[in-house]
């Protein structure tokens, strides 16, 4: 398992270890995570309820008074930690859950026993539909995301069950774009979200090219990638810089580029790079050798001959004509 991803889990672990350490952080947790949380704290006072609660025995949802939901409009991922209990319970999400390493028991209601999946597989679960998650054993290690309806599309052509259940496997290149999501999640840097969404995006595709995924949202996906990349490290971006982010070999990711936008990446680059000294030669008072250098120019040549290339003009000439509009 790769070390950053190692810390990641570890810290998810001793997060939940910290709440699920007394009742009241239980209770806590539930007034934040649970759509019927009044009805779950009031259903405490049952004797068999908080047996199930803060023990770890699993009981058939037909068995509470009420069956908690979970809710969450933000999309993350996050470990299935030892400390969590394995109750039954619905969502207003779409949960995905990956083993990485041991195994996972899923429960469904009206099964006898659980369904144990092992490495490389996962589940789907899609909003209101109800299952539980067994606890984990030493050794496992299974990572959930959480998808809120609005995000619904980086599932593409997955679908699930009349129960609103769907077990599948999941390829190599599939897996490297789930480590990258997590990884992003966890940075909390600018645009991490959305980041993570395209790499879960492109997990998708890959697990489902199987099932005649669709070339144009893998362009679509890749592409928007290469443009967070960009926008990410504009002054300093290289091929081998986006191959490493994406997870790609250099050789790769510039033939992946190529072969699905007609560009190089370094056109690519450049054009972006235009744009940009466009936009500030409009929206700023900066110099062309100041904008020059924030675009990673060793000097302003480097603008005048993308000028000289796109337009046929000089910088000051485009600004000149930009502000008499």
């Amino acid at each position: 398992m790769r070390v950053r991803l190692d810390k990641i889990l570890k810290a998810h672990e001793a997060d939940d270890a910290d709440y699920f350490r007394s009742e009241y952080g239980i209770r806590e947790r539930i007034k934040q995570e649970f759509l019927n949380s009044e009805e779950i704290l009031d259903a405490l006072d049952d004797e068999d309820f908080r047996r199930t609660v803060f023990d770890y025995s699993v009981c058939e949802p037909s068995e509470w008074r009420v069956t908690p939901v979970r809710t969450s409009q933000r999309f993350y991922t996050k470990k299935h930690t030892s400390s969590q209990r394995p109750y039954y319970h619905g969502h207003d999400f779409y949960e995905f859950v990956y083993v990485y390493k041991g195994s996972c028991a899923l429960y469904l209601p009206g099964e006898t026993s659980a369904r144990r999946i092992g490495k490389g597989e996962a589940f789907l679960a899609s909003p209101d539909s109800v299952h539980a998650i067994g606890r984990a054993r030493a050794g496992d290690v299974t990572v959930k995301a959480v998808i809120p309806r609005r995000y619904s599309y980086v599932l593409g052509d997955l679908q699930t069950n009349e129960k609103g259940h769907r077990f599948f496997e999941v390829n190599a290149e599939a897996e490297n774009y789930i480590y990258k999501a997590v990884e992003e999640c966890f940075a909390g840097r600018k645009l991490s979200e959305r980041a993570a969404l395209k790499f879960l995006d492109l997990a998708f595709i890959e697990i489902s090219r199987g099932e005649d995924a669709s070339e144009e949202r893998e362009k679509n996906a890749i592409t928007d990638l290469l443009g967070l990349y960009l926008e990410k490290n504009l002054t300093e971006a290289t091929l081998k810089g986006f191959a490493a982010y994406a997870g790609y070999s250099a050789g790769y990711a510039g033939r992946t580029i190529l072969g699905l936008t007609g560009s190089t990446f370094t056109q690519l680059a450049e054009a972006k790079k235009f744009e940009e000294a466009k936009r500030m030669l409009r929206e700023t008072r900066l110099s062309v050798e100041e904008i020059a250098s924030s675009l990673g120019y060793k000097n302003a040549s480097g603008v005048y001959k993308l000028f000289a290339r796109e337009l046929g003009t000089t910088p000051g000439r485009y600004r000149e004509g930009e502000t008499k509009k």
